[in-house]
């Protein structure tokens, strides 16, 4: 990896090598279904028949990494502004604000610095979520798989869910 990566950069390209290993080694059916749910954003949920949570997860993932995505850049951005605030201050001393190319206001260059901290801070918060709601996402994924291998394929012929009739019904 190069040492100018952004950190989300730095885990997208973990995730694929991760993906590409996992894609390799022989699974089973059930390692599929949870590789799968690892790569496609609720896929285990749908796959299981739970459309709601696999909906609520693919939303979440997709939203955090999109979010992580915007707040990287504009920690990039304020990271930019930063560096031209202090060359400035270089040349006409310290003290001045400058006005906020991506936004409003006047700050100085240490105020760029915070904001471009903020921005990295929110970037890795939404990293995390996004590795928290992939973990939840595979564990549900796993508890409905192990309840569908529980079910039998056919009912106990023992149990009868409708009542004997002897082929005769009755209208009333």
């Amino acid at each position: 990896m190069q040492a100018g990566d952004s950190p989300l950069r730095q885990a997208s390209r973990f995730a694929l090598s991760i993906a590409l290993l996992l894609l390799a080694a022989p699974v089973s059916a059930r390692g599929f279904e949870l590789v799968a749910d690892a790569l496609v954003p609720g896929f285990g949920s749908f796959y299981t028949g739970h459309y709601g949570a696999g909906t609520a997860i693919g939303v979440g993932r997709i939203g955090t990494a999109y979010l992580s995505y915007y707040q990287s850049q504009r920690a990039r951005e304020y990271q930019s502004a930063e560096k031209a605030a202090r060359i400035a201050e270089l040349y006409f001393g310290p003290g001045y604000r400058f006005k906020n190319p991506y936004g409003s206001g006047y700050y100085s260059a240490a105020e760029y610095g915070r904001m471009a901290g903020k921005r990295k801070f929110y970037a890795n918060i939404g990293i995390v979520v996004h590795v928290g709601i992939a973990i939840a996402s595979g564990l549900l994924t796993s508890g409905w798989l192990d309840e569908a291998e529980a079910t039998p394929v056919f009912p106990d012929p023992r149990t009868r869910e409708q009542p004997v009739t002897f082929g005769m019904k009755f209208t009333f």
